[in-house]
């Protein structure tokens, strides 16, 4: 019988294969990873699966406005304090943006509106004008 030795899809991990399916090298982390990719599969197959999962997020958060207040604080703190946490958030958001064209369209469009609003707001184009004379000061000298 021959001995198969194998590169781990998701570590550098070399290990031996048990069977002709396997993918991970089965330690916690890559295991981990193997499921969130699977999940994220699934919910880009199945469009119904994703609305009915966001469905349930937001009916929970409706029904509770406490229990999202405390998410978003616990999230924006491990987000400001852990750079780690940062950059998989980060990549997830990357990740996001360049597989679904619809989201892309729906985010630009939003921040259009956005930025023509915040242009017609007197106090954010004088912001803007008194930013750019002190950069014209600061390279002039």
């Amino acid at each position: 019988m021959a001995i198969h030795r194998v590169k781990c899809g998701y570590c550098p991990t070399m290990f031996i294969l048990r069977n002709k399916h396997s993918t991970t090298c089965r330690s916690e982390e890559c295991k981990k990873e193997r499921r969130k990719e699977s999940r994220e599969e699934k919910l880009r197959a199945n469009p119904g699966l994703r609305e009915k999962r966001n469905k349930s997020r937001r009916e929970r958060y409706r029904d509770n406005p406490e229990v999202k207040e405390r998410n978003n604080e616990k999230y924006n703190e491990k987000y400001r304090n852990d750079p780690e946490f940062r950059k998989k958030t980060n990549g997830y958001r990357r990740k996001r943006y360049q597989n679904n064209p619809d989201f892309r369209e729906k985010k630009k469009k939003k921040t259009r509106e956005y930025r023509r609003a915040r242009r017609k707001d007197p106090e954010y184009r004088e912001s803007i004008n008194r930013k750019a004379r002190e950069r014209y000061h600061r390279n002039k000298e």
